[in-house]
């Protein structure tokens, strides 16, 4: 709700242009997407195993921590592998998608296969949402 009132605040020009108001704003965005990040991770971890919720809220924020450090080099190496794809277009027909789809499979999706007892757990849970389906 303090979102949405700011937004419309800071859209609207309710006031003049301000810095502070601008980053406040994007700081405030920037944490609702964490949070909502760290929720989805939350939930994530209480379907797999029972945890406190102490240690619930700790496993994951240190989850949305470490997909935030592995998107920011999904950014930097997305960066040099389109600047490489510019350079050279003909990288570009060959490579193309699906070299950028690999690279989100590998920075990304991977992460969470290294984790090893998670890995187990989410494969028998899949398992097990599939059968009751």
């Amino acid at each position: 709700m303090i979102l949405g009132f700011n937004s419309v605040y800071f859209y609207f020009g309710l006031e003049p242009f301000d810095w502070f108001y601008f980053i406040s704003f994007s700081l405030m965005v920037f944490l609702f997407v964490f949070s909502l990040v760290s929720y989805i991770h939350g939930l994530f971890v209480s379907v797999l195993y029972d945890l406190n919720v102490k240690s619930l809220l700790k496993h994951s924020y240190l989850l949305t921590i470490g997909f935030i450090v592995r998107s920011l080099l999904l950014l930097l190496i997305g960066f040099v592998y389109t600047y490489t794809l510019i350079l050279i277009p003909i990288l570009g027909i060959i490579i193309g998608l699906s070299g950028f789809s690999l690279l989100i499979l590998v920075t990304l999706v991977s992460g969470y296969k290294r984790i090893q007892p998670l890995d187990e757990a989410l494969d028998e849970e899949v398992k097990k949402i599939l059968e009751s389906a």
